[in-house]
């Protein structure tokens, strides 16, 4: 009998999301879609200042497997020098000519290029990550944390991700990831902080808030960070049970939330493009799925949310038999959330039936005993629509899955 488990399901569909922050390079290219700041637009829009970019950019990312001892410190240190670098542009060209910009591009390519690992090395044991002229440091011996110069500002972490900065004469702010290991599923193992630094003032240091909504939680899986022209960005994607949110921190206003998003799937879609070949996810994206669910989650009383992040959370390619798909929220008996639910599709009428199970209640299982054939193996299921409108078909269909042992 399949047990409810919050653990292999949300790792693996949230690993890669995680992982594209946390290990892409932080100093990335400019942003030639959304072109958010002078800068991105002084480059994208010069063919030579977009190749010196990306040629930079990707010299960078290619260190970090290279440099992935010593928690990453070389590899911290020399993305946090980068940035430096960006920044310091806003400063140097004034305005942002391609005039002013393509020598020090050039310039930066050939200091980085010879020998970037043997630089990167040097850069760190000589400055380290520093913020304001404050370093930024990880001890992991002696009373172990992130310090800030003396100050410890964030527990034990494996290893400092810089992920972006913002500069100005007044200001200089990093932003990066506490990582502390652990699987890319736990949000809490990847605080983001933003610290900040003014002359003559105590640095401020801040979290991003929890991106599932948790009054308790003050850490992140951040989906994008990027720069704003007047601070820092934080773009926290929608979940079917989950607003996404937008942070914005300035020098003078601090962090505040600028927007929230509600997720919507791909308006027009229908189930049977779920059965495609090959197709073993985004069962939510799915226009018609998903007002089933809720159509479903409603007329019974159950939680829509915690239905949306079960069935979210499976990558089982569909089970067939005839006329009938079947959707499920575990994935080889991992199952998460509170629901063990089955979606069925009756592809001759193009009509969705649900069957919730939930952890604390599951189907018996048993023999029928000269009962109706499902009634003592689907006790305790609750049916949408109700279980007289399911062909027996569907029924056999449902009983196989939910108890294997009948079959």
């Amino acid at each position: 009998m399949e047990r409810p488990l919050k653990t292999l399901a949300l790792l693996a569909a949230l690993c890669s999301a995680v992982s594209a922050l946390l290990f892409a390079a932080p100093a990335s290219a400019a942003d030639c879609a959304g072109r958010p700041t002078a800068l991105d637009a002084a480059i994208c829009d010069n063919a030579e200042l977009r190749q010196l970019d990306s040629s930079i950019t990707a010299l960078i990312a290619r260190l970090y497997q290279s440099l992935n001892v010593n928690n990453g410190r070389e590899y911290a240190t020399i993305v946090a020098d980068q940035l430096r670098w960006r920044e310091a542009l806003w400063r140097q060209c004034v305005p942002l000519s391609v005039g002013c910009l393509l020598p020090r591009f050039k310039a930066r390519l050939d200091y980085l290029k010879p020998e970037p690992m043997v630089l990167a090395g040097e850069m760190y044991l000589k400055t380290g990550i520093r913020i304001g002229g404050v370093p930024l440091n990880l001890s992991l011996l002696k009373d172990p944390g992130v310090y800030l110069g003396e100050t410890r500002i964030a527990a034990p972490a494996e290893r400092i991700d810089v992920a972006e900065r913002y500069t100005d004469s007044a200001v200089d702010a990093l932003a990066f990831i506490a990582n502390r290991g652990g699987n890319g599923a736990d949000c809490s193992q990847f605080p983001v902080y933003i610290a900040a630094v003014r002359p003559d003032e105590p640095p401020e240091v801040l979290t991003i808030p929890n991106m599932l909504g948790s009054a308790k939680g003050q850490q992140s899986c951040i989906d994008r960070i990027v720069r704003l022209p007047d601070g820092l960005l934080f773009e926290i994607g929608a979940w079917p049970w989950v607003e996404g949110r937008t942070y914005v921190w300035k020098p003078k206003g601090g962090l505040f939330l600028r927007s929230t998003t509600r997720f919507a799937p791909k308006a027009g879609t229908r189930m049977r493009e779920l059965f495609a070949p090959g197709n073993t996810s985004g069962w939510l994206n799915n226009e018609q799925f998903y007002e089933a669910l809720r159509r479903a989650t409603t007329a019974l009383e159950l939680n829509f949310a915690s239905a949306t992040e079960a069935f979210w959370f499976s990558w089982n390619a569909p089970y067939r038999s005839g006329d009938y798909a079947v959707i499920e929220t575990c994935s080889q008996d991992e199952c998460t959330g509170d629901f063990v639910a089955k979606a069925v599709y009756e592809q001759r009428t193009d009509k969705v039936f649900i069957a919730f199970s939930t952890a604390s209640s599951p189907p018996e299982c048993r023999a029928a005993n000269g009962q109706y054939p499902y009634d003592a193996a689907l006790r305790g299921v609750q049916f949408f629509p109700p279980r007289v409108r399911w062909q027996p078909e569907a029924l056999s269909v449902l009983k196989k899955l939910y108890c294997p042992a009948l079959r």
